[in-house]
């Protein structure tokens, strides 16, 4: 996770995909360790408040947010946000669906939850805010299939060829339609997204010598990212997003138990921050494991576009299902 833009009105933070190397589906057995490694593929998100620091903008408790992507059809999801409207729903959004009626979860719930928190943390947040948020998120080629980009070109399908696109390239397809290559988009684009939530509003600085600040993030991710998926994963894709490069044990799914089961009960936009900050900011109470690493000089690994896709709750269904049925003896 790096901080590329910090200012009075604009915050840009990236975050690296990842690739499992070592570990498999025991990383999500807290006996076993794996090894991930950071790529230089990342995701960006870019924050920009418009009109901060106005009067208006500090008595209207109606905000909007505009979230693009534009990579991909459809790319654009616009939200209004009550904040602090009522103590039962801190920062609900609501979809325009006149701009898309396709939801976005991911986004949705990281914007909910992150705004949650730093409008209970932020004494300056109406004014921070300013009377629109302008959200622009964008990955790297490499997490998604460009065979399509190439035939559109007539170019081969070569290693050359794909090095010769633009970066951030469109996609010519919609997000919940694209092929993706396994490099933890998903996970990447929430991490981004959440931290550059918390510098935007000053939670958190990166980088920062003060202890827990990018933990916070890390669980904070963590937290949003599981909740979009639906279920406590092993947490090694979001954890690689955080901190690149390392040795990965797991955290304890109890940890995050609780707070997920609330959160699917009373809905995500009325989860307050307070009650999330309980525990993610619970650093001691998280117990994963990360050992930095570094691949020697000279060594580069290079992965297959195999342009099938994955999803990876389905995946790891699957081989929960066959180790269930099939227990080792």
């Amino acid at each position: 996770m790096t901080r590329i833009l910090t200012n009075a009105t604009t915050t840009c933070i990236s975050a690296p995909g990842k690739v499992l190397v070592a570990g498999g589906y025991l990383v999500l057995d807290q006996k076993y360790s794996g090894l991930v490694i950071g790529t230089d593929s990342r995701f960006y998100t870019t924050i920009t408040s418009l009109n901060p620091n106005q009067t208006l903008a500090n008595t209207k408790l109606v905000r909007r947010i505009t979230v693009r992507s534009p990579q991909f059809d459809d790319g654009k999801w616009v939200y209004s946000c009550g904040i602090g409207s009522s103590s039962l729903n801190p920062c609900a959004l609501n979809q325009d669906v006149a701009v898309n009626t396709e939801r976005n979860k991911y986004v949705e719930y990281a914007l909910s939850l992150s705004l949650s928190v730093a409008s209970f943390l932020s004494p300056d947040f109406l004014a921070k805010f300013g009377s629109e948020l302008d959200v622009l998120i964008v990955g790297h080629n490499d997490f998604y299939s460009q065979r399509a980009q190439l035939e559109s070109r007539n170019l081969p399908i070569s290693t050359e060829s794909l090095q010769s696109l633009e970066p951030f390239c469109a996609a010519l397809t919609t997000i919940g339609k694209v092929h993706k290559t396994g490099l933890g988009s998903s996970a990447a684009m929430i991490t981004s997204l959440v931290s550059a939530i918390l510098v935007h509003f000053e939670v958190i600085s990166i980088p920062s010598g003060e202890h827990g600040m990018v933990e916070f993030a890390h669980n904070m991710a963590q937290f949003v990212h599981c909740l979009a998926q639906g279920k406590v994963g092993s947490g090694f894709d979001v954890s690689s997003a955080v901190f690149g490069s390392h040795i990965y044990r797991r955290f304890d799914p109890e940890i995050l138990a609780d707070l997920m089961a609330f959160a699917e009960e009373v809905g995500v936009g009325y989860v307050d921050g307070e009650k999330i900050l309980k525990v993610v900011r619970g650093v001691s109470k998280w117990d994963t494991q990360v050992q930095p690493f570094k691949l020697p000089l000279g060594i580069k690994l290079m992965l297959a576009d195999v342009d099938a896709g994955s999803s990876t709750p389905k995946l790891v269904s699957g081989v929960l299902g066959w180790r269930e049925a099939n227990p080792v003896q």
